[in-house]
């Protein structure tokens, strides 16, 4: 899991800072599994870190709206944060930044997750 996220509490919100430059097709599996054992704390709030993150593809995006469907079901929050330009284009072309809450920095994150 440390490769492809460093996993912190900050009070009750979990921040999973991602470590990967891309998610795709190749590497989708990989952040679902990293993601189980934070699942099976059933968190309220999990905020993605993906300021090291410059390319999504619709494999990243479909493993995206998984991990926000997962944490929907033991009603808590999911959200993105420090998204590249790449990557904020793409939730707004997708619309999925209506469906996924996207925040421009952690700290903002931080704030609606409080």
């Amino acid at each position: 899991m440390k490769d492809v996220m460093d996993v912190q509490l900050n009070g009750e919100v979990y921040i999973a800072h991602l470590n990967l430059p891309h998610i795709d097709m190749f590497n989708v599996t990989e952040l679902l599994e990293a993601f189980k054992p934070v699942f099976e704390r059933h968190p309220t709030h999990i905020i993605l870190n993906m300021e090291k993150t410059g390319f999504v593809d619709s494999s990243g995006m479909g493993g995206l709206i998984r991990i926000h469907q997962q944490v929907k079901g033991f009603n808590g929050n999911f959200y993105l944060a420090n998204l590249s330009q790449k990557v904020n284009n793409l939730m707004r072309l997708t619309r999925s930044n209506q469906y996924l809450r996207c925040f421009d920095t952690l700290e903002l994150a931080l704030e609606a997750a409080r």
